[in-house]
């Protein structure tokens, strides 16, 4: 299992607030627990902790592609054709906005 895969999901107070706490009419028990013996989110009654992790784990198991920059500039290429769009190229890296 890739430790920092997991590590990144540790406790994560983005997932919370932006991700589970608006699906709280969904599931009442939105607010997670990470163990961090276990390495993954507590499962309890009603919560997303299960699913959440499972997708943890998933995500885990994708290998990247050798050459996962030719994707990105793809998408910033196609980003960059938006005339609001305040990217450009220079040399390897797309600079301006995040």
């Amino acid at each position: 299992m890739n430790f920092q895969i997991k590590s990144f999901f540790d406790d994560s107070e983005y997932i919370r607030e932006l991700v589970l706490q608006p699906l709280e009419h969904i599931r009442s028990n939105w607010d997670l627990y990470w163990d961090d013996a276990e390495l993954k989110y507590i499962e309890e009654e009603d919560s997303f902790a299960k699913e959440l992790n499972e997708l943890i784990l998933e995500i885990s198991s994708v290998e990247p592609p050798v050459n996962y920059h030719r994707h990105e500039d793809k998408v910033a290429n196609n980003f960059s054709q938006n005339s609001w769009a305040n990217i450009e190229k220079k040399e390897r890296f797309w600079v301006g906005e995040e």
